[in-house]
């Protein structure tokens, strides 16, 4: 499945600096009744992204989702209230793009279609306008260009590639032109976040992200969090002993509820010896699903800890269903997380929700393959683990038979166990060589260091630690 995303250019017709086109749009918002304010207020948020030497500036938002009308209709009133044209620029399915211009006025003034579009438009798709797109043509770029960009656009296996070479016929840059909401960093120079509020509004509305912040930010600030949003997955992060991490996140999953948001909730503990620790990257990669702490029958319970729905009607209920997911949070995740404080307890918990057990690999593997950044695996070594690992070769075994019809039971059982039976031995061999080699251990040591090293600078960039 490809990509679906929205972005709108604006043209920055006076070719102001950065700072006054900030001013302006700011100022031009204020003539509409909004004014600057705080995340956790803003009724509505823009991201501003510059680029050095273009007179186009990309806004977005965390509200043009996919098919959304916001994005297109923000397009007009924009170009009205700054007095200039700007561009809508959606992608569908990574197939083609639709590049809508409003002028002036705010009316629509053409639109291009770019890539494979003839699935969702037809055949009949509309010419694009000289008249409407000259006049945005960079120097030294000819109209011709453009239309044999768009001709010959069919043949390009994803329409970003397409939109990056056309990008820069108009004068956009070709990175800014596929920038989308989820792509923002905060410390970027140039992005720029900006939220408003109505001068005279009574009560802010809330958005997911600012609830989530507020609730859990309740509940898990007295106990040592601090929250960390650096991308488009937010954490709430807690440092123990500078080798210990607690972290809660989430991520948006789509929602079987008309007017309601749902999020698969994600927490746990991980230790600062693993090679890296990406935390603008997706919780599911590093982190354990809240039901994975959940040991019932698959009732109703189950089901919202496998997808937790939130009604985004008003406030009160908004608050009302991310406090449950707290109270859920606190009862399954902080619950089996609280005395993971040092190495010893976290091995213990680790066997049981990760692959430590189960990545052991020679450290030229270890050093050489960027597969094994989350391997975590040599905190066995440094603590002279003596598991056999018998239990987790008998759960993985019954796991691949389960089910499996009799005539193929009987045939791939013994092969299955074998495999399993020699892996499990040859991890053993190579735990215990790493053990009682003192030279291979203090090469152990060396590397799980350096690992906490770097990953505590990188807690001091994001500012979870102080230096």
């Amino acid at each position: 499945m490809g990509n679906f995303f929205t972005s709108t250019q604006i043209y920055n017709n006076e070719n102001v600096k950065s700072k006054e086109f900030i001013d302006m749009f700011c100022e031009a918002m204020k003539k509409e009744g909004y004014v600057t304010c705080d995340s956790d207020e803003s009724e509505r948020d823009y991201i501003l992204r510059f680029a050095d030497n273009c007179k186009w500036v990309t806004i977005t938002s965390e509200s043009y989702e996919q098919g959304n009308q916001t994005a297109l209709s923000d397009t007009g009133r924009i170009a009205k209230m700054l007095k200039t044209s700007c561009v809508n620029t959606r992608v569908i399915d990574s197939d083609c793009a639709v590049m809508e211009m409003y002028g002036k006025s705010g009316k629509k003034a053409n639109t291009l279609i770019v890539g494979d579009a003839d699935e969702y438009f037809g055949d009949d798709t509309l010419k694009p306008s000289e008249k409407a797109w000259k006049p945005f043509l960079a120097e030294g770029m000819t109209w011709e260009q453009l239309c044999n960009i768009l001709s010959n656009s069919k043949g390009y296996t994803f329409v970003e590639d397409c939109l990056s070479v056309l990008a820069p016929i108009i004068g956009m840059d070709d990175s800014n032109i596929l920038f989308s909401a989820e792509d923002a960093e905060e410390g970027d120079k140039q992005t720029v976040f900006l939220g408003f509020k109505k001068a005279e509004a009574k009560e802010k509305k809330l958005t997911f992200i600012s609830a989530f912040k507020l609730v859990f930010g309740k509940m898990l600030e007295p106990m040592g969090y601090k929250y960390l949003k650096k991308g488009k997955y937010p954490y709430f992060v807690k440092v123990i002993n500078n080798e210990i991490l607690h972290i809660i996140s989430y991520r948006h999953v789509s929602s079987s509820t008309v007017g309601h948001k749902a999020m698969e909730i994600h927490g746990g503990a991980i230790s600062l010896y693993r090679r890296e620790i990406d935390l603008t990257d997706e919780p599911t990669y590093f982190l354990p699903q809240i039901h994975s702490y959940y040991n019932g029958e698959y009732n109703k319970l189950a089901v919202d800890l496998i997808r937790y729905e939130c009604n985004m009607s008003d406030n009160e209920s908004l608050i009302k269903d991310m406090k449950r997911a707290a109270e859920l949070v606190k009862e399954f995740i902080l619950y089996n997380i609280e005395n993971i404080v040092d190495i010893d307890s976290y091995v213990k918990y680790a066997k049981r929700f990760y692959f430590i057990d189960t990545d052991l690999c020679e450290l030229n593997e270890y050093e050489n393959n960027p597969r094994e950044d989350y391997n975590e695996s040599y905190l066995l070594v440094l603590t002279h683990d003596t598991d056999d690992g018998i239990k987790r070769m008998e759960d993985y075994i019954a796991g691949r038979l389960e089910g499996m019809p009799v005539g193929m039971h009987n045939e791939f059982a013994g092969k299955i166990k074998e495999a399993a039976q020699n892996a499990r031995l040859h991890r053993i061999a190579i735990r215990d060589r790493l053990i009682n080699d003192k030279e291979l251990f203090k090469r152990v040591e060396e590397i799980v260091q350096k690992n906490r090293a770097n990953n505590l600078e990188m807690l001091k960039g994001y500012g979870i630690i102080n230096d």
